[in-house]
């Protein structure tokens, strides 16, 4: 048992990733049920939001303990799981900016232009290439910008919370990719884990309350 032990990769990045695995579940939950009763296509789509989010960080979680036994294609597999999460997340999120800001005859085109752009992306995580991974996601990120801006000078209730909730996780990763670490057993893994917590916390407010501007 002792030898198990030691083999496990990053034990609290594990804990830390299942905890948000836990948040995410219950948010997915929540969203679900006002999907039920209102019908909100917002609802609908802010819910698998954090299903994936949730299927993501389990996935994570079992990386972080078992990295060191299994192998270098599996290790390149999670690489692949984890660019993919971030086409679909950001293609989730901008459905969701669709359909609050656009008419019904614009949201299909422009729903497929963000669709092949996401094909086009996954492709290019073969390159690992960080830098062109973030290009290639640059228009659909603008337009998530512009349709926080949107939101905000229009004073859609919710709409605070989510810009505080992207700004915290924009702050999560800035932290992430500088390597920043207080402990071996509480590194930028786990910083961003929980950063990404209370981000993901203020994006779930502001997308419950889009009842209030439908």
């Amino acid at each position: 048992m002792r030898e198990i032990f030691k083999k496990i990769h990053e034990p609290s990045s594990s804990i830390s990733d299942f905890i948000l695995s836990l948040f995410c579940f219950f948010w997915f939950y929540d969203l679900w049920k006002l999907f039920l009763i209102h019908k909100l296509n917002i609802h609908f789509l802010s819910s698998i939001l954090f299903f994936v989010l949730a299927i993501s960080s389990i996935l994570g979680s079992f990386f972080h303990m078992f990295a060191k036994m299994i192998s270098n294609k599996l290790i390149g597999f999670n690489f692949k799981i984890a660019v993919f999460t971030i086409g679909l997340v950001l293609l989730l999120i901008s459905f969701i900016y669709i359909d609050i800001l656009l008419e019904q005859n614009l949201k299909f085109i422009v729903g497929c232009f963000f669709l092949f752009l996401i094909i086009y992306f996954y492709y290019q995580c073969v390159s690992k290439n960080f830098n062109k991974l973030i290009i290639s996601l640059l228009p659909i990120i603008l337009f998530i910008i512009f349709g926080i801006y949107i939101e905000l000078i229009n004073n859609y209730i919710g709409s605070k919370e989510t810009l505080f909730g992207f700004l915290i996780i924009f702050l999560g990763l800035i932290v992430w990719k500088s390597g920043f670490s207080i402990h071996k057993n509480f590194n930028k893994n786990d910083i961003f884990h929980y950063i990404s917590i209370i981000g993901l916390w203020f994006l779930y407010q502001g997308y419950k309350l889009s009842i209030f501007h439908k």
